[in-house]
């Protein structure tokens, strides 16, 4: 059975990790216990420095207090409990917590935390948080963009239609008298009418979804 310097060897490392980074490593040591090893499933047990051998021994108290907060954190995420009717500081790895039998697996339980499902709509929570928990993370923002496009399209469909212009005709205009006789262009040398441009007006209507 893998000890814990086994498992995180470099001292200086695991003083430098935060206490859920280190918990990780220390719930794999508890669920790879064997039967006749379950007495490290206590708090005091677990801090005696005989647990911490290959370590540095000047080293003792300060990887015994590190290894206290990932111990704390594991049981305030209700990954290790309590035992039942036992007396001290005896534990038990909950059901929660053996499914994590790599520090990996605690990750991706921890990363699960920054996706804020209160927040999400439900039908965006059956389709995101499963790709999101397995790290699949494009796939996640895909499945979101996607029922949110669904979801726009069908509110949009469900307007009612309104009439808007689509043909046109040119209006009447009476010319001030002062222009009865069409002025004359001479460019190229040649007179030339120049014509009074007025805009069409648009009369006939269609039908399409209003905004």
């Amino acid at each position: 059975m893998a000890g814990m310097f086994d498992l995180l060897p470099d001292h200086e490392l695991l003083l430098s990790l935060e206490p859920e980074d280190l918990a990780g490593v220390v719930l794999q040591y508890l669920n790879s216990l064997p039967h006749d090893k379950r007495g490290l499933l206590n708090r005091y047990n677990f801090s005696l420095s005989s647990n911490l051998g290959g370590y540095p021994p000047q080293q003792y108290q300060a990887i015994g207090r590190t290894f206290m907060e990932a111990w704390v954190w594991l049981e305030r995420e209700g990954l290790i409990a309590p035992e039942p009717g036992s007396q001290g500081d005896w534990v038990f790895v909950t059901r929660r917590g053996q499914q994590m039998r790599q520090a990996s697996d605690l990750k991706a339980y921890r990363d699960t935390g920054l996706l804020p499902r209160k927040l999400l709509h439900p039908t965006l929570v059956g389709k995101v948080v499963a790709p999101f928990v397995r790290g699949e993370y494009d796939t996640a923002v895909f499945q979101a963009f996607k029922e949110v496009e669904v979801a726009v399209r069908a509110k949009g469909s469900s307007r009612t239609p309104t009439s808007i212009p689509t043909s046109c005709e040119r209006p009447s205009i009476r010319r001030p008298a002062r222009y009865a006789t069409p002025a004359w262009s001479t460019r190229s040398g040649k007179q030339q009418p120049i014509s009074l441009r007025v805009p069409w007006v648009c009369s006939r209507t269609h039908t399409a979804t209003g905004t």
